[in-house]
């Protein structure tokens, strides 16, 4: 059985999330609220993830030092 997020990512670490379009973005953990984690982007936007399919530790290979602006649909 997969950890849950709030088990695998603690406050301060450093990830990549992707909203299912293939593009990876640069983020830092900044919460734990069950049953996921509150990740802040480089252009300072906060979004909440709950699927660990959209969230991976920094230094996976295919991260984009994007800012995501919010229009993913």
């Amino acid at each position: 059985m997969a950890k849950r997020l709030v088990d695998r990512f603690a406050q301060g670490d450093r990830v990549a999330i992707t909203f299912g379009n293939d593009r990876w973005y640069q983020g830092v953990v900044v919460k734990q609220e069950h049953p996921g984690v509150w990740v802040m982007t480089a252009g300072q936007r906060v979004w909440f993830v709950t699927n660990t399919r959209r969230i991976r530790a920094e230094g996976s290979r295919g991260i984009e030092d994007t800012t995501h602006t919010g229009n993913h649909g």
